[in-house]
């Protein structure tokens, strides 16, 4: 677990969050704090011992993605920290890395979930990324239909555009629910 988790905390700009973290993993899997420190001097060592270019490609990552991918990672990160709740499970996740998780996707989104909720209001977590996820397929319909009636007053489809009109009515009422 160590390995999985301490280049996260090595990625901490604050002192106090590193040692917050670093006597929480001492403690859950039962070794003193200061060889999860030399540990994390060596890892500290070789992670930005490379080039900025490896830092400047992750936070081209990070800032790439969208709302979709961070809820999705979010609610992922929760279900696997805390798989004990059945709310998650139902969640069909649109990427397949999200359907089938690396160890090292598995590690980083468990890390987060567990540092960012605690277990007693995981269940409230869930429910509101849930609804955030819903409200983004929304957009994303909305969006379609947006594309799809600009399409239809182009060639002259009035017949059309009234529809899909009403449709996208329909589609922005469950943005108000």
């Amino acid at each position: 677990m160590s390995s999985g988790v301490l280049p996260l905390v090595a990625r901490m700009a604050q002192g106090v969050d590193r040692s917050h973290w670093v006597s929480k993993i001492a403690s859950r899997i039962g070794v003193r704090e200061d060889a999860l420190w030399e540990d994390l001097k060596r890892v500290r060592v070789s992670t930005y011992a490379g080039t900025q270019h490896s830092s400047a490609t992750e936070r081209k990552e990070i800032s790439q993605k969208t709302r979709l991918e961070v809820l999705e990672e979010r609610l992922l990160g929760m279900k696997l920290a805390y798989p004990q709740t059945a709310a998650a499970n139902a969640y069909a996740f649109s990427r397949p890395e999200y359907q089938a998780p690396s160890a090292d996707l598995t590690r980083r989104l468990q890390f987060e979930a567990e540092m960012l909720v605690s277990e007693d209001v995981v269940a409230g977590e869930i429910a509101i990324c849930l609804h955030e996820l819903e409200r983004e397929r929304v957009k994303v319909q909305l969006e379609q239909l947006t594309h799809d009636i600009r399409r239809a007053e182009n060639v002259g489809n009035a017949q059309q555009v009234a529809t899909l009109v009403r449709e996208f009515n329909d589609v922005t009422r469950q943005l108000t629910k």
